[in-house]
């Protein structure tokens, strides 16, 4: 029904968004708050998708509410994306295999940080699962495919003390 296209569409949306994310903007400490994003801000669209079709399949009052948030990441989301990416160069041939595969690597991650290695099991599965709910569309799984490949190659920046201070020192000179 419409509702499921409306999701499908969003999903759409917001997997080419994680796809286009602008990587270098989660570096910059000039940033205002409101201008200030990472991985962290583009994936949790994705993961929430998947948790609105698991609410809307147990209780299908949750859908529009889940709808309205998922166009909320994308809107919010919308100015922190860089079109130079070319979605070429993360193509996944085979979605399945690739999925297969990140989740071998994800086992050996070797990351130092625990949230780090959590974040990317959560998205990965969010991701895979997705992909598995709209299997008949190949356009879609293969964005989501190609979507989840940039962000595992992507570092994750989860702490930014000088941004976080200069931030701070903006908020203090407003108040006078």
């Amino acid at each position: 029904g419409r509702p499921q296209a409306l999701h499908r569409a969003l999903l759409r949306d917001l997997a080419r968004q994680l796809l286009l994310f602008d990587a270098g903007r989660q570096q910059r400490a000039e940033l205002s708050l409101a201008e200030s994003a990472g991985w962290l801000d583009v994936t949790h669209g994705l993961t929430f998708a998947g948790a609105v079709r698991w609410a809307a399949a147990l209780d299908p009052d949750l859908l529009a509410p889940g709808l309205l948030q998922m166009a909320c990441f994308i809107g919010r989301n919308n100015g922190f994306l860089d079109r130079s990416v070319s979605e070429r160069d993360w193509q996944v041939e085979d979605p399945a295999a690739f999925f297969a595969e990140a989740g071998h690597a994800l086992l050996d991650h070797g990351e130092s940080e625990a949230i780090v290695a959590a974040h990317r099991v959560k998205t990965l599965t969010a991701i895979e699962r997705e992909a598995a709910a709209v299997a008949e569309d190949p356009a879609l799984v293969a964005l989501l495919a190609a979507a989840c490949r940039r962000f595992l190659a992507s570092g994750l920046r989860l702490k930014h003390p000088l941004r976080t201070a200069r931030q701070a020192l903006r908020l203090v000179e407003s108040e006078d």
